[in-house]
């Protein structure tokens, strides 16, 4: 799994914004972000592939946010 081209150092289920729906939480370090030249908010590209390995990708809008508990 990509994000702007950066690996996650891990990932989570959550419901961060109280909706009752499972989020996908994922953390990287902010330093690889900065050298991919990632800025603040914008619109971004996930890519991976399924279990089965087939390609998938989505595009967004994303903030990032001040390092919370991990």
């Amino acid at each position: 799994m990509l994000f702007h081209g950066v690996s996650p150092l891990r990932w989570a289920w959550e419901d961060v914004d109280g909706d009752g729906d499972i989020d996908m939480i994922f953390h990287f370090d902010f330093q690889e972000l900065v050298e991919a030249r990632m800025t603040i908010s914008g619109d971004y590209t996930l890519t991976s592939n399924t279990q089965g390995g087939d390609p998938i990708s989505g595009t967004g809008s994303v903030n990032i946010g001040p390092k919370g508990p991990p």
